[in-house]
């Protein structure tokens, strides 16, 4: 199993309508329980910014590598 280390993570809309959460615990602690990836959504994160389109974005240390990732609303990311 990869050691994952979560640096940073966002989820919210972006634009005229720009609302962020700060989902960097949330995150750590998710991939810690269940594995290196997860689907992103407002059911995992709650809904910043109803009725707008959603992003997901994530700084990360695996096996001591910085590495980021980036996702819509909806979408399966992986961590490894």
């Amino acid at each position: 199993m990869n050691s994952i280390s979560i640096i940073g993570a966002c989820y919210g809309a972006f634009g005229e309508a720009t609302k962020t959460f700060d989902v960097t615990s949330k995150v750590q602690k998710l991939i810690t329980r269940s594995g290196d990836s997860l689907e992103v959504d407002n059911h995992i994160f709650n809904d910043p910014c109803p009725g707008h389109s959603k992003h997901f974005g994530a700084v990360y240390k695996v096996n001591g590598q910085t590495k980021a990732v980036a996702c819509k609303e909806g979408q399966r990311v992986n961590f490894s």
